[in-house]
């Protein structure tokens, strides 16, 4: 019996340090656009990483035209890196992009994530598990494109805050990236923001 509880106690740290996989965001933006387009200049956002398989996703949620809707992205997968910063401390940085083109037209768009590394909660269940990632993330993406000889622009600015409930909720439950993805957008559906 000695020996069981020895093991279960050696067990216990290794199980409360293990490392979560969710990390959830949330946040305004700012958009800019070609004048004219039928787009939302203030829209907010769920970005939700996973640093293990190095991918993330994002739900826009916004009102237009008196209606609340959200706009579901698709999972990219992005580079991470740390970075030392000035006055000490590290950055997480964050990075990505994609490529689409059928000559004349093409598609394309830079994803850029920041944010100084701050030690935060991501599992409460069985044991607190906290991480050394940003409390808050500034990021740009910036996209070009031209379809059928139209040319088009999006720039846009987000101020993300980390969402300690919704990130703790997730990984206390086990989630994957995609499961997440889902559990919010299934949340945002509730609060009125339908779906496309």
């Amino acid at each position: 019996m000695k020996k069981l509880l020895l093991a279960l106690a050696l067990l216990l740290p290794a199980v409360a340090t293990s490392q979560a996989e969710v990390l959830i965001y949330k946040g305004p933006s700012s958009v800019r656009v070609p004048a004219g387009s039928a787009t939302p200049t203030k829209v907010d956002f769920f970005v939700l990483f996973d640093l293990a398989t190095k991918k993330l996703a994002t739900i826009a949620f916004f009102k237009f035209d008196g209606e609340k809707k959200q706009s579901p992205g698709g999972i990219l997968d992005i580079d991470i890196t740390t970075a030392p910063i000035l006055g000490g401390g590290t950055a997480r940085i964050l990075a990505g992009g994609s490529v689409s083109s059928t000559p004349p037209d093409f598609n394309r768009s830079i994803i850029y994530f920041r944010g100084t590394q701050k030690s935060v909660v991501v599992k409460d269940a069985g044991g607190e598990i906290t991480r050394n990632e940003p409390l808050f993330i500034s990021s740009t993406i910036l996209g070009a494109s031209e379809s059928s000889g139209m040319g088009s622009f999006g720039e846009l600015r987000m101020r993300l805050n980390f969402n300690k409930a919704a990130t703790v909720r997730a990984n206390n439950d086990g989630l994957t990236l995609q499961q997440a993805f889902d559990k919010i957008s299934a949340d945002l559906v509730d609060k009125g923001y339908a779906l496309p």
